[in-house]
């Protein structure tokens, strides 16, 4: 038995405003609605549409682009000593922050982090 790949792709159904019923909307690469009496009805709907229209000779295709290399320059922060002082500041005061969070909530001591 050969089994079928398949595609799990986001639809939004909901309710009919006006009337009784449901709109499931399958956004790109198809752009189609559909309406029917029961969200599950709306789906069978949905699916036979994209169905037919692969069957009419569509095809979703994977497109490769090339992406430029990040150059060295491409971050937001200067490659600096200020800069590099600044991130060693801020990593160390999350070490802080992060030893008074243990201490905190899980009533640990620095004396038992240096133990552990």
């Amino acid at each position: 038995m050969s089994e079928e790949a398949t595609l799990q792709v986001p639809v939004f159904v909901e309710p009919l405003g006006n009337r009784p019923g449901y709109v499931a909307h399958l956004r790109l690469p198809f752009d189609l609605s559909v309406e029917a009496s029961t969200p599950e009805e709306a789906l069978e709907e949905l699916a036979r549409a994209v169905r037919n229209r692969l069957q009419a000779g569509g095809r979703v295709m994977p497109l490769a682009l090339p992406l430029k290399p990040a150059s060295p320059a491409a971050g937001w922060l200067p490659d600096d000593e200020p800069t590099k002082e600044w991130q060693e500041a801020v990593e160390a005061y999350r070490r802080e922050c992060d030893e008074a969070d243990r201490r905190r909530i899980l009533g640990e001591s620095p004396e038992e982090k240096a133990a552990s």
